[in-house]
């Protein structure tokens, strides 16, 4: 069975991605509501397939959580989503961002909402992501 880690601050977020992959796969999940508390759950879960993470969050965001398990080794070879609202425009800031996350393991990013075409294709990348890498 596929684990998946979902670490986003909004629980709507966490039970939409958790109900959709149950829906459409065998899937594991396991959540956090913020950063730090994903951080933990990763150390504990270092067998799960891939991690969707939220950019912007309480405590701990998206890209300081990624650092964090790369500097401790943790999660290193596993593909990472990230999920964000922010529109990623062509600037300065957003060009470093994706230049960071792909030193980190993202592989793609979603934005939010999720509509149902979004959670299809979402579905289809995470299926894509975990026979590619795991």
């Amino acid at each position: 069975m596929k684990k998946v880690l979902i670490i986003d601050d909004s629980e709507s977020i966490r039970s939409q991605l958790k109900e959709s992959l149950l829906q459409n796969g065998s899937f594991n999940i396991v959540e956090a509501e913020d950063g730090e508390q994903g951080y933990e759950i990763a150390k504990e879960n270092q067998d799960c397939n891939l991690i969707i993470v939220d950019l912007n969050m309480p405590k701990m965001g998206g890209i300081e959580l990624l650092e964090a398990l790369e500097k401790n080794d943790i999660c290193l070879d596993i593909p990472k989503v990230i999920f964000t609202t922010e529109t990623l425009k062509d600037d300065k800031n957003a060009k470093k961002m994706k230049e960071d996350g792909k030193r980190l393991g993202v592989k793609t990013w979603f934005t939010k909402p999720l509509t149902d075409k979004r959670i299809t294709i979402l579905i289809n990348t995470i299926d894509q992501l975990i026979k590619k890498y795991n």
